[in-house]
């Protein structure tokens, strides 16, 4: 499992980064200051790899996720 204080503030931009799918389209529907709880399918995640670390094979995933700030690039 992966904790807060393993992972800490992460930084990103939306739909220019690796970040899996689901959690990609999940934070679009979030605003500055919320705190969401998203459960995803394996199939959404990493599916039957799982990530060769601590998510293992067709593994749901919950993520709980406060979006801290959002800020819009100036250079589309």
């Amino acid at each position: 499992m992966y904790d807060e204080a393993a992972l800490g503030v992460v930084s990103f931009f939306i739909d220019q980064e690796d970040l899996i799918p689901a959690l990609r389209e999940g934070i679009k529907v979030m605003k500055s200051g919320d705190v969401a709880v998203f459960l995803f399918p394996s199939y959404l995640c990493f599916g039957y790899q799982g990530d060769g670390d601590k998510i293992g094979i067709n593994q749901p995933l919950r993520f709980t996720i406060e979006l801290l700030k959002l800020k819009k690039n100036k250079n589309p």
